[in-house]
C-alpha cells in the first residue's frame, strides 16, 4: 500500500501529548532558572542557601527509624538531651546488656558532614553504629548537634560539650536516661579518634571545667 504526504495522518492524540510534555519541560526549566536566581550561595553537592533564608540540603537527609524490635541484637531510641536548643541524640544498647554482670563502656559519637549536613538518623551512621555496638558490646550515643548555616560555629562545639556534660550527669545513677543509669561504666567513656575537627579540641575550647566521669 502506497502512503503519500496527503494520505498520512499523525496518530490521534500524539500532538497534544507532545505539547503537554513541552509545556511541562518549559515550566520545569523556568522554575529551575528562577530558583537559581534566588540562590544566595551554594556549597557544591552539600547545600544551597536561598535569599529568603531557606536552606536546601542536598545530601544526608534520609531518616532511618530507631530499632525497638525485641529480636534485634541492638536496641536504639531517639532522645532529647538539651531541651533549650532541641538537641537530640540516638542512643544504642546491646540487647543482651541485661545479661552482663559488668557495666558497659560508652562511645560518644559526633557524625560527619562538615557541620552543615547529615544527622545521626541517616542509614549510613545508623547502620555503622548498630554494627559497632554489636561487635564491641558497648553503649553508643550519636549527637544531633546544631548545624550551619542556621546555627554557625561554635554552636556545634557547644552542643558537643553539652552532650558530654549530659552523659556525666548520670555518674551517680540519677540522670534522666535509665539506660545510662543502669548499664554505663563511667571509667570507660570514649570519644572517636576521627570526629569533626578533633572533638577533644572542641571540648578543651568549650569546657571551662573538667567533668569527673569516673567514681
Amino acid at each position: 500500500m502506497m502512503i503519500n504526504e496527503h494520505s498520512w495522518q499523525e496518530p490521534r492524540g500524539e500532538p497534544s501529548i507532545r505539547k503537554n510534555t513541552l509545556e511541562r519541560n518549559a515550566h520545569s526549566l523556568s522554575l529551575m532558572a528562577r530558583n537559581l536566581q534566588d540562590v544566595a550561595y551554594e556549597f557544591l553537592n552539600l547545600l544551597r542557601v536561598y535569599k529568603d533564608g531557606h536552606v536546601e540540603r542536598l545530601i544526608g537527609t534520609d531518616v532511618v527509624p530507631p530499632s525497638t524490635d525485641p529480636h534485634s541484637p541492638v536496641f536504639s531510641k531517639d532522645i532529647i538531651i538539651i531541651p533549650e536548643h532541641k538537641i537530640s541524640a540516638r542512643l544504642y544498647l546491646p540487647s543482651i546488656a541485661g545479661g552482663f554482670k559488668r557495666r558497659l563502656p560508652i562511645l560518644l559519637y559526633f557524625h560527619g558532614g562538615a557541620f552543615c549536613v547529615s544527622s545521626p538518623f541517616t542509614h549510613n551512621y545508623h547502620n555503622y553504629l548498630n554494627s559497632l555496638v554489636v561487635k564491641a558490646q558497648i553503649i553508643a550515643i550519636s549527637i544531633n548537634y546544631r548545624k550551619a548555616p542556621e546555627n554557625p560555629l561554635p554552636a556545634a562545639y557547644e552542643d558537643s560539650w553539652a552532650a558530654l556534660q549530659w552523659v556525666a550527669s548520670h555518674r551517680n545513677g540519677e540522670g534522666p536516661e535509665v539506660w545510662l543509669n543502669r548499664y554505663l561504666d563511667f571509667d570507660r567513656v570514649f570519644l572517636p579518634e576521627r570526629a569533626p575537627e578533633r572533638t577533644l579540641h572542641i571540648i578543651c575550647q568549650c569546657g571551662s571545667v573538667l567533668i569527673p566521669l569516673g567514681t
